[in-house]
């Protein structure tokens, strides 16, 4: 009977044994493949919208879509957002000084 008992003994350890160095194994296949490169096909078919101040209280935005531009104005009024030509996006625009010298102005696309 202690001979049957050591032999389960050998038996789980060799097993675990075994279950170590495959998990090690698989492990470290894992980490090698983390590194490697990607390749990513197709283009950039419409770029972003040209967006500059048109007066002290106005902004000029222009969008390109499919070959054709089209050119919105807006105020530059904090409680509001814009929509860009071509439903492309909004812009939004905030103060960040008292003195109303300096401002964002963010753009969001769809």
């Amino acid at each position: 009977m202690c001979e049957v008992k050591m032999n389960s003994i050998q038996s789980a350890i060799l097993i675990m044994l075994f279950a170590s160095w495959t998990s090690s194994a698989v492990a470290g296949n894992g980490a090698a493949s983390d590194s490697g490169v990607i390749h990513f096909h197709g283009a950039i078919v419409d770029g972003g919208c040209d967006i500059n101040p048109q007066t002290d209280f106005q902004l000029k935005m222009s969008c390109s879509q499919k070959g054709k531009t089209s050119t919105n104005t807006a105020p530059l009024n904090v409680s509001q957002q814009h929509e860009l030509p071509f439903n492309r996006g909004t812009t939004q625009f905030r103060w960040i000084d008292h003195s109303k010298k300096m401002a964002v102005l963010t753009v969001s696309y769809n």
